[in-house]
C-alpha cells in the first residue's frame, strides 16, 4: 500500500515537473539565411560582439525586463545579472556607439518585430514561436522548468 502511494506521488511530481518545463527558441527573421545557430554565437549577438550573420546586420530584439523569460534568459543563457547586463550594454552604446537591443513587451512583440524586421533576432518560449509565420526556429535551449 504504502509503495503504490509513493509510486502515484512520484508520478503526480514527474508530471508536475515535466508539464513547468519548456523550451526557449531563438528566432530569426525567414529572409536570413541562416538555419541554426550556436549558443556561443547567441551569447556574441546578445553582448554586441556579433553584429552581422549572413551578410546581414542583426537587429536581436530582447524582452522586457518584467518578464519572466528575459531572467531567465539573462542567468541561463547569458550567465549574467540583470545590472550586469544594463552595465555592459550601457558601455557599448555610450562609449562605442554600438545600437542596443531593441525592447519589445512580451513574446507576441517579439515574435512580430521578429517576423517584419530583416536582420531581426528573438527568443521566446517554443510554444510561442511554434505556429508563427515568418520566422524559422535555429536554436533550441533545454531551460528544464520555468522559473
Amino acid at each position: 500500500m504504502f509503495k503504490s502511494i509513493l509510486l502515484v506521488i512520484s508520478v503526480i511530481l514527474f508530471w508536475t515537473a515535466q508539464s513547468n518545463a519548456e523550451d526557449m527558441v531563438v528566432i530569426v527573421n525567414s529572409r536570413l539565411d541562416v538555419n541554426s545557430i550556436s549558443l556561443d554565437d547567441v551569447r556574441d549577438i546578445y553582448q554586441g560582439k556579433t553584429q552581422f550573420l549572413a551578410g546581414k546586420r542583426l537587429k536581436p530584439i530582447d524582452q522586457s525586463e518584467d518578464q519572466e523569460i528575459r531572467k531567465v534568459f539573462l542567468a541561463d543563457v547569458l550567465r549574467l545579472s540583470k545590472s550586469d547586463y544594463t552595465k555592459h550594454w550601457m558601455h557599448l552604446v555610450f562609449l562605442e556607439g554600438t545600437n542596443a537591443p531593441v525592447l519589445r513587451d512580451d513574446s507576441a512583440a517579439v515574435v512580430q518585430t521578429v517576423k517584419e524586421t530583416e536582420g531581426a533576432i528573438g527568443y521566446v518560449w517554443a510554444s510561442e514561436a511554434a505556429n508563427a509565420k515568418g520566422i524559422k526556429m535555429v536554436l533550441t535551449i533545454h531551460i528544464g522548468a520555468k522559473k
